[in-house]
C-alpha cells in the first residue's frame, strides 16, 4: 500500500505537517517494499490555492491514503473524488503516524 505522509523536512523523522496545502514535503511510502521518497510541495511557492495544487500533485503520485493534518474543503473534494482515504494524523513523527496507520490495518 502507497501512503502519502505531508511533512516538514524530507526525511522519515520529519514531523508531519499540520497543514497539507502548505507541507513542505509529501513523503510517498511504500508499505510492502519499505522503500519511501519525498517530493517537494510544488503548491509552497503559491499564494492562493496552495491545497488544490498540493491535492493534484499528490494524486499524481499515486497514494492509496493520505495521513496529514488539515486539509481545506477544496484539496480534501479532489483527493477523496480521486479515491484517496484522508485520515488527519499530525502527531509526532512521519514515521509514528505510519507506524499507526499499518498497526490498524
Amino acid at each position: 500500500m502507497k501512503l502519502c505522509v505531508s511533512a516538514e523536512d524530507p526525511e522519515l523523522e520529519s514531523l508531519v505537517a499540520e497543514e497539507f496545502g502548505h507541507a513542505d514535503y509529501f513523503i510517498i511510502y511504500d508499505s510492502e517494499t519499505r522503500e519511501w521518497n519525498a517530493y517537494p510541495n510544488e503548491a509552497t511557492i503559491s499564494a492562493e490555492g496552495s491545497g488544490i495544487m498540493a491535492a493534484e500533485q499528490v494524486v499524481k503520485l499515486g497514494p492509496e491514503v493520505v495521513l496529514t493534518g488539515f486539509v481545506g474543503p477544496h484539496g480534501k473534494k479532489i483527493l477523496e473524488d480521486a479515491g484517496i482515504k484522508l485520515v488527519f494524523d499530525e502527531d509526532g513523527t512521519v514515521r509514528s503516524s505510519i507506524d499507526r496507520w499499518l498497526k490498524k490495518q
